[in-house]
């Protein structure tokens, strides 16, 4: 019997989740269910990511988002105070962050018409647990495309903003974490999503399908028992 550190309801050693109140149950008093069950040697499957539908998607790019035009601030106002800005109007500072926050309010909705018109909202990926870790690949045939093509037409033009750009994205479309570098795991039980988290940041987003969700919470847990579990079911 496992007893619930959040509500003290006792609990069958089979449970993911506490029957009371719902709350994850903590694998260090599951030592059983780390004894017995084995990681198979690869559990995949393939899925279709909502892109502009999806809150998580929105959230990060919102967030990063933000963060770049703090960041343009912050590095503008910088050289404009060394060059003796600060004698400038605040009406001429205020202009300033209005046309930065616009600028990139501009590339937030681009962003998401490139997510709507060009992917069609939907982004293939698929997603290996393995017993090293978790591994997550782009599958999207457009992205490649659009990739390889920003890196040809950057050498053509000689921009290597452009080809940066592209060279960054093609590193990107494959990303993997370790199971030992795994401090934060958060269940997103009604969404069938899992975050992994180091020790500061999201570092990936599983969108598990709906009759494979509960294995994977399982294999997570077992394979990273000492990653610091967030969630309910709801």
């Amino acid at each position: 019997m496992l007893r619930c550190e959040e509500c003290g309801t006792g609990n069958s050693p089979a449970n993911l989740y506490c029957a009371s109140c719902g709350a994850i149950l903590d694998p260090p008093s599951r030592p059983d269910m780390r004894a017995t069950q084995r990681f198979p040697a690869e559990l995949r499957w393939e899925t279709e990511i909502p892109l502009a539908t999806d809150r998580f998607m929105l959230y990060d790019t919102a967030k990063v988002l933000l963060f770049s035009a703090m960041t343009v601030i912050s590095v503008g106002s910088v050289i404009a105070l060394l060059m003796g800005g600060a004698s400038a109007p605040l009406a001429e500072w205020l202009l300033v962050f209005r046309i930065v926050g616009l600028v990139f309010v501009g590339i937030g909705v681009a962003l998401l018409l490139v997510m709507l018109i060009f992917f069609g909202n939907r982004f293939p990926v698929r997603i290996t647990l393995e017993p090293r870790g978790v591994r997550w690949e782009a599958r999207s045939r457009r992205g490649k495309w659009a990739n390889r093509t920003a890196i040809v037409a950057g050498l053509l033009t000689a921009k290597p903003g452009l080809m940066g750009a592209g060279l960054l994205a093609e590193t990107r479309s494959t990303e993997g974490m370790r199971w030992k570098d795994i401090r934060r795991v958060r269940f997103h039980p009604q969404l069938c999503v899992i975050s992994l988290m180091n020790s500061w940041r999201v570092v990936l987003r599983l969108h598990c399908p709906p009759t494979l969700y509960h294995q994977v919470c399982i294999l997570i847990r077992t394979a990273a028992p000492h990653a610091r579990l967030e969630g309910v079911v709801a």
